[in-house]
Protein backbone atom coordinates (compact mmCIF):
# COMPACT_ATOMS: atom_id res chain seq x y z
CA UNK A 1 0.00 0.00 0.00
CA UNK A 2 1.10 3.38 -0.85
CA UNK A 3 2.49 5.99 1.81
CA UNK A 4 -0.06 8.74 2.19
CA UNK A 5 1.13 11.89 1.17
CA UNK A 6 2.57 14.05 4.71
CA UNK A 7 -0.10 16.37 6.17
CA UNK A 8 -0.22 19.81 4.45
CA UNK A 9 -2.18 22.44 6.69
CA UNK A 10 -1.02 24.82 4.18
CA UNK A 11 -2.33 23.44 1.21
CA UNK A 12 -5.65 23.27 2.95
CA UNK A 13 -5.69 26.83 3.72
CA UNK A 14 -4.29 28.03 0.25
CA UNK A 15 -7.56 26.34 -1.12
CA UNK A 16 -9.82 28.50 1.15
CA UNK A 17 -7.66 31.52 0.47
CA UNK A 18 -7.61 30.63 -3.46
CA UNK A 19 -11.53 30.94 -3.83
CA UNK A 20 -11.97 33.63 -1.14
CA UNK A 21 -13.87 31.89 1.57
CA UNK A 22 -14.59 33.86 5.21
CA UNK A 23 -13.47 31.50 7.76
CA UNK A 24 -11.48 30.94 11.23
CA UNK A 25 -9.55 28.50 12.20
CA UNK A 26 -9.60 26.82 15.33
CA UNK A 27 -8.27 23.96 17.52
CA UNK A 28 -5.15 22.71 17.23
CA UNK A 29 -4.07 23.95 14.29
CA UNK A 30 -4.72 27.21 15.65
CA UNK A 31 -2.51 27.22 18.59
CA UNK A 32 0.55 25.92 16.35
CA UNK A 33 0.43 29.11 14.49
CA UNK A 34 0.44 30.97 17.34
CA UNK A 35 3.46 29.04 18.85
CA UNK A 36 1.98 25.82 21.13
CA UNK A 37 4.28 22.83 21.25
CA UNK A 38 2.40 20.26 20.04
CA UNK A 39 1.56 18.39 17.06
CA UNK A 40 -1.71 17.78 14.92
CA UNK A 41 -2.77 15.77 12.02
CA UNK A 42 -5.88 18.56 11.12
CA UNK A 43 -6.80 22.04 10.18
CA UNK A 44 -10.10 22.99 12.53
CA UNK A 45 -11.85 26.23 10.87
CA UNK A 46 -15.51 27.74 10.61
CA UNK A 47 -16.68 29.25 8.02
CA UNK A 48 -18.60 32.52 7.74
CA UNK A 49 -22.60 31.64 6.65
CA UNK A 50 -22.92 34.76 5.55
CA UNK A 51 -23.82 35.78 1.16
CA UNK A 52 -22.15 33.23 -1.04
CA UNK A 53 -19.31 32.06 1.36
CA UNK A 54 -20.60 28.72 1.77
CA UNK A 55 -20.70 28.33 -2.38
CA UNK A 56 -16.83 29.63 -2.21
CA UNK A 57 -16.01 26.54 0.59
CA UNK A 58 -17.73 23.85 -1.52
CA UNK A 59 -15.64 24.79 -4.59
CA UNK A 60 -13.06 24.46 -2.48
CA UNK A 61 -13.47 21.50 -0.32
CA UNK A 62 -13.55 20.34 -4.27
CA UNK A 63 -10.52 21.66 -5.31
CA UNK A 64 -9.03 19.68 -2.22
CA UNK A 65 -10.70 16.56 -3.00
CA UNK A 66 -12.57 16.60 0.69
CA UNK A 67 -14.48 13.92 0.94
CA UNK A 68 -16.88 13.07 3.93
CA UNK A 69 -15.58 10.52 6.74
CA UNK A 70 -18.90 9.11 7.21
CA UNK A 71 -19.34 8.30 3.32
CA UNK A 72 -21.99 10.74 2.71
CA UNK A 73 -22.35 13.12 -0.12
CA UNK A 74 -20.92 16.63 0.58
CA UNK A 75 -23.21 19.14 0.15
CA UNK A 76 -22.56 22.60 1.69
CA UNK A 77 -26.38 24.81 2.24
CA UNK A 78 -26.82 26.85 4.80
CA UNK A 79 -29.51 24.56 5.84
CA UNK A 80 -27.27 21.83 5.89
CA UNK A 81 -24.66 23.55 7.65
CA UNK A 82 -27.50 24.97 10.22
CA UNK A 83 -28.57 20.99 10.97
CA UNK A 84 -25.26 19.21 10.80
CA UNK A 85 -22.99 22.22 12.19
CA UNK A 86 -19.86 19.82 12.66
CA UNK A 87 -18.77 18.07 9.62
CA UNK A 88 -15.75 15.64 9.80
CA UNK A 89 -14.04 15.66 5.83
CA UNK A 90 -10.67 14.37 4.87
CA UNK A 91 -8.50 15.38 2.06
CA UNK A 92 -5.48 13.22 -0.20
CA UNK A 93 -3.45 16.00 1.91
Amino acid sequence: MPKPPPFDPYAIIGALERRRVAYVVIGAFARVVHGANELTDGVDFVPSLRGDNLGRLELALGDLGAERLDGRKLAIDDRRIRAEPVIELQTPN
